[in-house]
């Protein structure tokens, strides 16, 4: 996704433009960011991009971001629980744990404090 589908989206969740019209037919928007606004391309109504429209991007980019790092890294430890992986019944658990936090790390992320949010440590590297 690109800044201006995040910021489409943005205005769409917080319920500053709609996403289908009246009839039920799906709105088409684009964005001039000379003027920073969001314009309806059937209509030509705009909605100017407001700091609230800004942030909220911010953070479903950041969140969209977190989300593909969080799915390969669940991927990478697949392999483990594998039949023939060879890993532990003590080991297992401790890796089911860390891919539980993993899948609920997005739930830490707080709009507004994007910066803040660290991944999850995997428990078979040590960290200094």
């Amino acid at each position: 996704m690109n800044a201006n589908n995040f910021l489409i989206d943005a205005a769409l969740d917080l319920g500053v433009i709609q996403k289908e019209d009246a009839q039920g037919k799906f709105i088409s928007y684009g964005i001039d960011m000379n003027s920073l606004k969001i314009i309806n391309t059937n209509t030509g109504n705009e909605v100017a991009i407001d700091d609230r429209i800004f942030s909220r991007a911010k953070y479903m980019s950041k969140l969209h971001e977190i989300r593909l790092i969080r799915n390969d890294l669940i991927s990478q430890t697949d392999w483990v629980f594998l039949e023939d992986s060879g890993v532990s019944a003590e080991n297992k658990l401790k890796w089911k744990d860390y891919r539980i936090k993993l899948r609920d790390c997005t739930d830490s992320l707080v709009e507004g404090k994007e910066e803040e949010f660290t991944f999850p440590k995997n428990p078979f590297i040590k960290y200094y």
